[in-house]
């Protein structure tokens, strides 16, 4: 029993982690390159938070406006 205790705990124990992170919005993240480099790291081509989505559409945005110019809205 107490095996089984054990191997659930440490199973869920990541989602209780992510859960609690605080979210970043794409525009926190372009204005902070070291906080988008640090998320891109965690992250990885496959990562499928909400942060990891974020980050990659700042990503797509810094360089939409590095090669058209800045957007105006």
């Amino acid at each position: 029993m107490k095996k089984y205790f054990l191997m659930i705990t440490i199973l869920l124990a990541p989602l209780f982690t992510t859960a609690c992170e605080k979210t970043y919005s794409k525009e926190e993240f372009k204005q902070n390159k070291t906080l988008l480099n640090e998320w891109l790291a965690k992250c990885g081509m496959g990562g499928t938070s909400e942060n990891c989505q974020n980050a990659r559409l700042a990503i797509q945005e810094i360089e939409r406006d590095r090669f058209f110019g800045p957007s105006k809205k």
